[in-house]
């Protein structure tokens, strides 16, 4: 899903026009953007972090972890890749668990369509009719 979200961004030009510029743009000019497409994606890009994370929050309640394995890829901003991340895993009826630091856990965007249309476009739109009228 993420592959083709990223397409739609490339080929309609939203990077290259400066429509997207930073992750929180996404739900607004990205058709089928939402707060689960948000969490997989941070969830990728931050996997090797995240498993560290899972790992001494493990350690520190002494919970019960798998022995080093691939866990998925993250992205690794040094070389500009993907990379294996290969850790120790916590798993509950065999499924992957990644702990989450509760301050980077948003309920909501902070930016939503109504948001964006009343503090940018209204107000855009209110400075160019003055813009206009004052001109005439």
């Amino acid at each position: 899903m993420l592959i083709r979200i990223f397409r739609n961004i490339r080929d309609e030009g939203l990077f290259r026009e400066g429509i997207v510029t930073r992750p929180r743009d996404m739900n607004l000019f990205v058709r089928d953007f939402n707060l689960d497409r948000m969490s997989d994606l941070l969830t990728n890009l931050l996997r090797d972090k995240l498993c560290e994370f899972t790992e001494n929050q493990c350690d520190l309640y002494d919970i019960e972890m798998s022995e080093p394995r691939f866990l998925g890829y993250a992205w690794d901003p040094e070389i500009l890749n993907w990379v294996e991340v290969n850790r120790r895993g916590l798993y509950v009826n065999g499924e992957q668990l990644l702990l989450v630091p509760k301050i980077i856990l948003a309920r909501n965007f902070l930016n939503d369509v109504g948001r964006f249309i009343n503090s940018t476009v209204f107000e855009w739109r209110k400075k160019s009719t003055i813009w206009i009228t004052t001109q005439i």
